[in-house]
């Protein structure tokens, strides 16, 4: 078993999941042959040492209990990990636990896991010529290292950019890079040329101070 806090880093990921290609498996053969392809998936939670996936894909229902192979897309690379699978009891969305054999070292080596942060915040092309054109848009989730932003148009894959986040302590500029754009256009981009600490510490009051409005009961 992993420990959470590694497993907690795959939060936030999105990807693809197949079933483990083996020819001892006549049941995974028998759900290739019935075409099933890759399954979109998203991990949304952990616990005990397994990544909560949830999809919109029935076909999802069909892994219970299999070997897989999933492929989730972090910055720039794709983390390809190998486990098993299990449904979760769910009313809406498909949802279950996958146990991973093993961790890339390059995921180990990520220094600060995402939290699902809702801010304000503001999106340029990062540019020397003339004023830049600014978005208003609304962050996902957040680190000190980067983040994701729900849909902005006229951004590419690649392109440098910069944002001012509206944390409750004040705003906070940022440059960064735009690693990838999903289909329905949330923009994940990877910030640089800040003090990473000091946006960890704005980040962790943040959350602290939201907490306390929505639950003042439990301020000590």
């Amino acid at each position: 078993m992993f420990d959470e806090s590694v497993v907690a880093r795959l939060v936030g990921l999105s990807g693809e999941l197949r079933p483990a290609i083996s020819a001892s498996s006549p049941r995974i053969v028998r759900a290739l042959e019935n075409n099933l392809d890759t399954v979109p998936i998203e991990v949304v939670g952990h616990g005990e040492g397994a990544a909560h996936m949830e999809s919109a894909d029935a076909r999802l229902l069909a892994l219970d209990h299999r070997a897989v192979v999933v492929d989730l897309h972090e910055s720039l690379n794709t983390l390809r990990l190998e486990g098993s699978l299990t449904l979760l009891p769910t009313e809406k969305r498909f949802r279950a636990c996958f146990f991973p054999l093993a961790l890339p070292e390059t995921l180990q080596r990520r220094r600060w896991a995402r939290s699902a942060i809702t801010v304000g915040a503001q999106i340029a092309v990062a540019s020397d010529a003339g004023e830049a054109a600014w978005h208003s848009t609304t962050t996902s989730d957040l680190s000190a290292g980067g983040g994701c932003v729900l849909s902005v148009e006229g951004f590419e894959e690649g392109m440098a950019v910069r944002m001012i986040l509206g944390l409750v302590s004040g705003e906070f500029q940022v440059t960064g890079r735009v690693l990838q754009i999903k289909e329905d256009g949330t923009t994940r981009i990877m910030f640089f040329d800040h003090e990473e600490s000091e946006l960890q510490r704005l980040l962790q009051h943040h959350v602290y101070v939201q907490a306390s409005r929505h639950f003042p009961y439990a301020r000590s």
